[in-house]
């Protein structure tokens, strides 16, 4: 599974990064700007299945890990429901949110991404299966448990069928994946986060009115966590970087490079980890861009190979830019010493976030130009 989601995430690189700089042209007709919508909107329901598949392997496997913090329910059930009313708005449908208990701001002990995960696949779902009507959004909030419950005026699901609902590959009916699309598998993935968490999900639905499915998870209150980051915040530093781009797809390097510039990057980019090697030892970079899988010398061994160059070449930041996305294989990245990992496909925003941090001036270099201006 993680072979075949690098193979597919390598072409959808190209096909949602040239789409989206494409899409940025202001000189489109309408009905070209509405077909790159329709090729970006096909290329995000591609990532989404290889996203599900990844994710009912590795539970599968028994190698999803769960990351507990404290954290408010209200507000991670609030974020799901603002990532899924554009969605609801192109239907005209209306989202509710409505939260009960004495403390709504509680904290509890609660991974956030997985949660939120579970909440995004109920409330899409939702918003597929009902023409018209309403969503609404719902949390219990006690001492002993927490309850979610997310229901809609859809079209309901036949009581023969609600006990297969969250076995894997499974949708209510052939028609239901022809007319709304899926692979059946978001249920059972949710079952199975569910699960881990100590929890329990099911549903309440019959046909034409409506559906309600509802997850209950323990209750572990929880105190914040003392920030250590909380001091004032850095000055931005608008200046461009000086990025090199290691990539052996000539197309990954076109784009990349074409989305550095736009954001006002300088780029230099290389074919190979060896050519990588050498442009560092001789030129000076704020960030490498390093691909993983390359001829010659791969992103790993390159990563080493700079590590191992001393003085202020070996603390060049290195960010793992690959459609490896499989925990054990981020692990080998950081553990090559590289600083972090941006996944394939590229999402914009994200890309330029990061090289933003990663060459943002440290407080030693701030401290420096303010003394030699004095």
């Amino acid at each position: 599974m993680a072979t075949i989601s690098h193979e597919i995430r390598t072409p959808l690189n190209s096909i949602l990064g040239f789409a989206g700089l494409v899409a940025a042209d202001p000189g489109l007709s309408p009905d070209s700007r509405r077909r790159l919508d329709l090729i970006e909107r096909a290329g995000r329901s591609l990532v989404e299945i290889v996203n599900d598949l990844l994710d009912f392997s590795k539970l599968e496997a028994g190698r999803m890990e769960l990351d507990p913090e404290p954290l408010a329910p209200a507000v991670v059930l609030r974020d799901a429901m603002a990532i899924a009313a554009p969605a609801a708005e192109a239907k005209t449908l209306a989202l509710r949110v409505e939260i009960e208990g004495d403390d709504k701001q509680a904290l509890f002990l609660l991974d956030e991404t997985r949660l939120r995960q579970v909440l995004l696949n109920l409330l899409s779902n939702a918003i597929k299966f009902t023409r018209d009507g309403h969503v609404t959004a719902r949390l219990e909030l006690s001492e002993r448990r927490l309850r979610f419950e997310v229901s809609d005026t859809g079209i309901g699901i036949a009581p023969d069928v609600q006990a297969r609902l969250f076995q894997r590959f499974t949708q209510a009916d052939s028609s239901i994946s022809r007319g709304y699309g899926g692979t059946g598998l978001g249920l059972a993935i949710s079952k199975a986060l569910v699960t881990r968490m100590g929890g329990e999900i099911g549903v309440v639905s019959a046909p034409g009115r409506g559906s309600c499915f509802w997850v209950e998870l323990p209750a572990h209150p929880a105190q914040p966590t003392p920030r250590l980051d909380a001091a004032a915040p850095k000055p931005c530093d608008t200046r461009g970087a000086r990025v090199l781009l290691v990539d052996d797809h000539h197309v990954n390097r076109e784009l990349g490079c074409a989305l550095l510039t736009l954001g006002g990057h300088e780029v230099i980019t290389a074919e190979d980890g060896a050519s990588a090697v050498s442009l560092l030892r001789d030129q000076d970079f704020d960030l490498v861009l390093m691909d993983v899988h390359m001829p010659v010398m791969d992103g790993l061994a390159a990563t080493n190979a700079i590590r191992a160059m001393g003085g202020t070449k070996a603390r060049v930041p290195i960010l793992a830019l690959s459609a490896d996305v499989m925990p054990e294989q981020v692990a080998r990245c950081v553990a090559a010493g590289m600083d972090g990992h941006l996944a394939k496909p590229i999402v914009r925003d994200a890309l330029l976030a990061a090289v933003a941090r990663f060459t943002a001036p440290s407080e030693q270099d701030l401290a420096r130009s303010a003394s030699s201006n004095l």
